[in-house]
């Protein structure tokens, strides 16, 4: 004769937790005593439903880091950068992306240095080409 499994919300909330936290089902259901099978069995939604909550837990909290709660000054600010990134997909930029692909080709020397006086201020162009070499440069792709 099978034996009888009786769940209780104490074996329930356990489950849970474990299956929050990430803890594989087969651990989950040697902790508990029963076998792999009897856990999916009677454990189905907890086994579902934990990643979740714990998931919505953790986004709460860099939530409330991110925007201080309300309060700006209690505002953790590696929390808001990293929420920014993550959910409107801004990204750290290490380089200056100046032009589209191939403007520079198309523009002469004289224009080239031009532009470098324009954007870097008068004189930054002085030694760029000591040696009468042809300069070239290139957009940041």
């Amino acid at each position: 004769m099978p034996e009888i499994y009786l769940k209780t919300d104490i074996d329930r909330g356990r489950v849970e937790g474990m299956a929050a936290a990430g803890m594989p089902h087969e651990r989950i259901a040697e902790i508990m005593r029963i076998d792999a099978a009897t856990l999916h069995r009677h454990y189905q939604r907890e086994l579902s439903l934990a990643k979740e909550i714990a998931d919505t837990q953790v986004i709460q909290t860099l939530f409330k880091q991110a925007t201080g709660g309300g309060n700006w000054r209690e505002a953790v600010p590696a929390a808001t950068i990293f929420w920014v990134k993550a959910r409107q997909h801004w990204r750290t930029v290490d380089q200056v992306e100046v032009g589209g692909a191939g403007e520079f080709d198309k523009m002469s020397d004289a224009e080239l240095r031009e532009l470098i006086k324009r954007e870097m201020g008068e004189g930054a162009d002085k030694g760029i080409d000591s040696q009468d070499k042809p300069v070239r440069l290139a957009p940041v792709k």
